[in-house]
């Protein structure tokens, strides 16, 4: 660790301020900082891990973070533009590494499914525009999730893939899924 033991006892104190007065309302946190080489600053943990859990919170607890994992798998996304191994606008490029977009099929409101009109770009799922949605935001995929058992939280690569969009890519923006950890996250995966 490259920060000072100064830096570190400072952290903590801060921390300790926060996790240990009842107004603020958060019983632990876990802060980390790192410099631009990715050398960590400092890394603390304070308080307990919930409100009805008095454990100490320590530097290995695993936290929920939703749809925070979306910025973070835009930035990875963007990374690997940058460095040339991903193509916003190539849909075949994204196709060779999620090949389940390109069969993916369109939900219509009758509760039929139609082709795609377009194909799906990285640009497109950045933007929410590849026609994914969240089925406690769409009634329309809700209705026809549920019989066939689609949890947008279960965590099955199953419930992800196989659910049809609930839009014409690059029609309109909703709120969804993104399926942008295949790309970003699979380490089986050879971005060039």
């Amino acid at each position: 660790m490259s920060g000072s033991g100064t830096t570190q006892k400072n952290v903590q104190s801060i921390l300790d301020g926060v996790t240990g007065n009842p107004e603020t309302g958060v019983p632990g946190l876990v802060f980390v900082a790192v410099d631009k080489n990715g050398d960590t600053i400092s890394a603390n943990a304070s308080g307990q891990k919930g409100v009805s859990n008095k454990k100490p919170m320590d530097l290995d607890t695993v936290f929920w973070i939703a749809s925070c994992t979306k910025l973070i798998a835009t930035i990875a996304c963007l990374q690997q533009v940058e460095q040339g191994k991903l193509s916003l606008d190539d849909h075949k490029h994204l196709y060779k590494h999620c090949p389940e977009l390109e069969k993916v099929r369109v939900l219509k409101e009758d509760g039929t499914l139609e082709d795609k009109k377009k194909d799906i770009t990285l640009r497109m799922l950045l933007a929410h525009t590849a026609g994914f949605a969240y089925e406690f935001f769409n009634a329309t995929l809700r209705d026809h999730g549920r019989p066939v058992g689609f949890d947008a939280f279960s965590g099955s690569t199953k419930d992800l893939f196989d659910r049809p969009l609930s839009n014409q890519p690059g029609s309109r923006w909703e709120y969804g899924v993104r399926r942008l950890f295949y790309l970003s996250f699979n380490p089986s995966q050879t971005l060039i």
